[in-house]
């Protein structure tokens, strides 16, 4: 079995002295031509890893991310950066806060400058309030991936421990009310009720229908018509005759 070097932090010299009889590098010569030095220094690396505290949210849930970064290599690790690109995150919510300090500038949230000790950790944590509509109809998915010099995390790395995914699913909410002309009518004269629906929900409603059983009233020679014409969208229209029309 080939012997495995447990490589020392810090840095390692590797002297190396040629011996050649009858010679200026004769046994214990100091003459410096026969003498080599190498340095070498064990770079440190980082382990990075990113959570989110939802998986799954709802419109207007804030979401609380953290990054962990952690040297737990042989040797140091100096001015290393911490980035994340929020943008498609604030496409669909507001950045609340970030821990040490930090504000996105371009869409990107950064640390910069970052020293790492032998056996150091240190934690990043950012939060996001997600809108409370205009979300599309369905479910979106809000990836992020955290990128850190000299780590796992590298620009394009493929580790898991580098991102994050939250999904949202958003609920259509239709609200309807209707209204009289009149409370009163005098026999011969015209009412009219006016039907007005809103979308209050968190996402688009898509192919919404409309029912109203109109009034009736038997021998009253009712008839209803829809005034002023309807324009659209979709379509409106009295369906059935009296004293069953809708």
């Amino acid at each position: 079995m080939a012997p495995v070097w447990k490589r020392p932090p810090g840095t390692t010299t590797l002297p190396n002295t040629v011996v050649v009889t009858n010679s200026n590098c004769a046994a214990g010569s100091t003459d410096p031509t026969c003498s080599t030095t190498t340095t070498v220094t064990v770079p440190g690396t980082l382990i990075a890893e990113k959570t989110v505290d939802k998986a799954v949210a709802d419109p207007g849930d804030t979401l609380h991310y953290t990054i962990t970064v952690q040297n737990s290599s042989q040797g140091a690790v100096n001015n290393a950066t911490v980035s994340d690109n929020i943008s498609a995150l604030l496409a669909r919510g507001t950045f609340q806060s970030g821990t040490p300090a930090s504000s996105p500038v371009g869409g990107v949230i950064s640390w910069t400058g970052q020293d790492f000790a032998i056996g150091q950790s240190r934690t990043y944590t950012f939060s996001i309030v997600l809108a409370t509509t205009g979300w599309p109809n369905g479910t979106t998915t809000l990836p992020n991936t955290v990128v850190v010099t000299k780590s796992n995390c590298l620009p394009g790395s493929n580790d898991p421990k580098c991102k994050t995914t939250t999904t949202v699913t958003p609920n259509p909410a239709i609200t309807a009310t209707k209204t009289p002309d009149a409370q009163t009518v005098v026999a011969g004269n015209q009412v009219g009720f006016t039907i007005t629906v809103t979308s209050s929900g968190q996402s688009t409603a898509t192919n919404v229908q409309l029912s109203d059983a109109l009034p009736t009233l038997a021998n009253a020679g009712i008839n209803w018509v829809i005034s002023p014409a309807y324009g659209g969208p979709g379509t409106c229209g009295i369906n059935g005759g009296p004293p069953n029309e809708t």
